[in-house]
């Protein structure tokens, strides 16, 4: 998420005002210390310009690495 809020030239404070949310909301989404609900998974896929699926890419190597 943050890799891709960087690439689109948002800081976390636009980012929170496009989605209606604060910068530390924004701050825990990065680090993963907040769990997306469905809704704001689809906002933040909009607002950065990708499907949802980017966000689960790599996703089936982390849990079978084999």
């Amino acid at each position: 998420m943050k890799l891709r809020r960087l690439s689109v030239g948002l800081t976390r404070s636009q980012l929170g005002a496009v989605m209606g949310l604060t910068v530390w909301q924004v701050q825990r989404y990065e680090s993963g210390r907040h769990r997306f609900s469905g809704p704001v998974l689809c906002c933040l896929a909009q607002v950065l310009n990708v499907s949802v699926n980017f966000f689960f890419d790599g996703m089936n190597k982390m849990l079978n690495p084999c």
